[in-house]
Protein backbone atom coordinates (compact mmCIF):
# COMPACT_ATOMS: atom_id res chain seq x y z
CA UNK A 1 0.00 0.00 0.00
CA UNK A 2 2.73 2.07 -0.33
CA UNK A 3 2.13 5.47 -2.23
CA UNK A 4 -1.65 5.13 -0.73
CA UNK A 5 -2.14 8.18 1.14
CA UNK A 6 -4.24 7.64 4.23
CA UNK A 7 -7.86 9.32 2.95
CA UNK A 8 -7.52 6.17 -0.09
CA UNK A 9 -6.56 4.03 3.20
CA UNK A 10 -9.39 4.91 5.28
CA UNK A 11 -12.07 4.97 1.99
CA UNK A 12 -10.90 1.28 0.92
CA UNK A 13 -11.66 0.12 4.85
CA UNK A 14 -15.01 1.54 4.85
CA UNK A 15 -16.36 -0.09 1.89
CA UNK A 16 -14.80 -3.44 3.03
CA UNK A 17 -16.91 -2.85 5.82
CA UNK A 18 -19.78 -1.79 4.26
CA UNK A 19 -20.03 -4.55 1.91
CA UNK A 20 -18.92 -7.21 4.37
CA UNK A 21 -21.84 -5.76 6.10
CA UNK A 22 -24.28 -6.31 3.65
CA UNK A 23 -23.43 -9.85 3.05
CA UNK A 24 -24.15 -10.94 6.53
CA UNK A 25 -27.78 -9.88 7.03
CA UNK A 26 -29.60 -12.83 8.31
CA UNK A 27 -32.14 -14.00 4.96
CA UNK A 28 -35.13 -15.85 5.77
CA UNK A 29 -35.82 -19.63 5.57
CA UNK A 30 -37.27 -20.98 2.88
CA UNK A 31 -40.74 -22.54 4.49
CA UNK A 32 -40.43 -20.93 7.51
CA UNK A 33 -43.64 -19.34 8.71
CA UNK A 34 -43.82 -15.36 8.19
CA UNK A 35 -44.84 -13.67 11.31
CA UNK A 36 -48.03 -11.07 10.95
CA UNK A 37 -48.01 -8.22 11.84
CA UNK A 38 -50.56 -5.93 13.23
CA UNK A 39 -51.49 -3.05 10.94
CA UNK A 40 -49.99 0.32 12.47
CA UNK A 41 -52.47 2.26 11.73
CA UNK A 42 -56.43 1.99 11.16
CA UNK A 43 -58.49 3.97 9.64
CA UNK A 44 -61.93 5.02 8.45
CA UNK A 45 -63.52 7.04 5.86
CA UNK A 46 -67.03 9.09 5.44
CA UNK A 47 -67.66 10.21 2.52
CA UNK A 48 -70.59 13.36 1.37
CA UNK A 49 -70.97 13.97 -2.24
CA UNK A 50 -70.30 18.01 -2.97
CA UNK A 51 -73.40 19.73 -4.70
CA UNK A 52 -70.67 22.27 -6.55
CA UNK A 53 -70.07 21.61 -10.23
CA UNK A 54 -65.89 21.38 -10.98
CA UNK A 55 -65.03 23.53 -13.84
CA UNK A 56 -61.89 22.20 -16.56
CA UNK A 57 -58.55 24.35 -15.49
CA UNK A 58 -56.64 25.52 -18.08
CA UNK A 59 -53.22 24.78 -17.10
CA UNK A 60 -51.03 26.19 -20.49
CA UNK A 61 -51.87 28.21 -23.26
CA UNK A 62 -50.35 30.40 -26.08
CA UNK A 63 -49.24 29.71 -29.28
CA UNK A 64 -47.50 26.38 -30.15
CA UNK A 65 -45.20 24.42 -28.75
CA UNK A 66 -47.21 24.10 -25.24
CA UNK A 67 -46.05 21.44 -22.99
CA UNK A 68 -47.78 20.09 -20.10
CA UNK A 69 -46.52 17.30 -17.69
CA UNK A 70 -49.38 15.34 -15.78
CA UNK A 71 -48.23 14.55 -12.55
CA UNK A 72 -51.25 11.95 -11.72
CA UNK A 73 -53.69 10.86 -14.22
CA UNK A 74 -56.14 13.13 -15.46
CA UNK A 75 -58.46 13.79 -18.86
CA UNK A 76 -56.71 16.15 -20.62
CA UNK A 77 -58.00 18.41 -23.39
CA UNK A 78 -56.73 20.61 -26.32
CA UNK A 79 -58.21 23.47 -27.45
CA UNK A 80 -57.75 25.43 -30.47
CA UNK A 81 -58.76 29.01 -29.28
CA UNK A 82 -58.23 30.40 -32.86
CA UNK A 83 -60.01 27.65 -35.29
CA UNK A 84 -62.72 27.31 -31.63
CA UNK A 85 -62.57 23.41 -31.57
CA UNK A 86 -61.12 21.16 -29.05
CA UNK A 87 -58.10 18.87 -30.98
CA UNK A 88 -57.85 15.94 -28.99
CA UNK A 89 -59.57 14.78 -25.43
CA UNK A 90 -58.86 11.68 -23.79
CA UNK A 91 -57.44 9.64 -20.42
CA UNK A 92 -53.48 10.61 -19.99
CA UNK A 93 -51.46 8.49 -17.50
CA UNK A 94 -49.79 9.95 -14.57
CA UNK A 95 -45.87 11.09 -15.37
CA UNK A 96 -47.12 11.81 -19.09
CA UNK A 97 -45.92 14.71 -21.30
CA UNK A 98 -48.88 16.27 -23.64
CA UNK A 99 -47.29 18.29 -26.28
CA UNK A 100 -49.22 21.10 -28.61
CA UNK A 101 -46.03 20.93 -31.51
CA UNK A 102 -46.97 23.01 -35.15
CA UNK A 103 -45.06 20.12 -37.10
CA UNK A 104 -46.03 17.12 -35.21
CA UNK A 105 -49.57 18.11 -33.69
CA UNK A 106 -51.43 16.96 -30.50
CA UNK A 107 -49.25 14.47 -28.60
CA UNK A 108 -49.76 12.60 -25.42
CA UNK A 109 -47.26 10.36 -24.30
CA UNK A 110 -45.88 8.66 -26.90
CA UNK A 111 -49.28 8.58 -28.95
CA UNK A 112 -49.93 11.43 -31.68
CA UNK A 113 -53.66 11.83 -31.13
CA UNK A 114 -54.30 14.78 -33.46
CA UNK A 115 -51.68 14.54 -36.14
CA UNK A 116 -49.61 18.25 -37.48
CA UNK A 117 -49.20 20.41 -39.06
CA UNK A 118 -50.97 22.94 -36.89
CA UNK A 119 -52.31 26.06 -37.99
CA UNK A 120 -49.29 28.83 -37.96
CA UNK A 121 -50.34 31.83 -35.72
CA UNK A 122 -53.02 29.81 -33.61
CA UNK A 123 -53.16 29.98 -30.03
CA UNK A 124 -53.99 26.65 -28.00
CA UNK A 125 -55.40 25.88 -24.31
CA UNK A 126 -54.39 22.69 -22.35
CA UNK A 127 -57.29 22.18 -19.95
CA UNK A 128 -57.41 18.84 -17.29
CA UNK A 129 -61.24 18.15 -17.62
CA UNK A 130 -62.81 17.01 -13.81
CA UNK A 131 -63.80 13.49 -13.55
CA UNK A 132 -65.66 11.65 -11.43
CA UNK A 133 -67.76 12.99 -8.71
CA UNK A 134 -66.98 15.56 -5.95
CA UNK A 135 -66.91 14.26 -2.78
CA UNK A 136 -65.56 15.54 0.56
CA UNK A 137 -64.00 12.87 2.82
CA UNK A 138 -63.32 13.18 6.60
CA UNK A 139 -61.21 10.67 8.55
CA UNK A 140 -59.72 9.44 11.59
CA UNK A 141 -56.62 7.36 12.17
CA UNK A 142 -55.51 6.03 14.64
CA UNK A 143 -51.96 5.09 15.12
CA UNK A 144 -50.62 1.65 16.75
CA UNK A 145 -48.03 0.44 18.96
CA UNK A 146 -45.22 -1.22 17.68
CA UNK A 147 -44.44 -4.40 19.15
CA UNK A 148 -41.28 -4.99 21.62
CA UNK A 149 -38.58 -6.76 18.95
Amino acid sequence: MRGFGMKKRAMIIILTGVITAAGCRAQPQAGAPVAHEKPLMTSSWQSTPVPAVAEPTAVRQGAAPLVYLVEGGATIRVHDQTGNRDLARAYVPGRSIVRVDARNGVIYGDETVFPGPLAKGARYVIFVDPSGENVARQGTFQPHARPAR
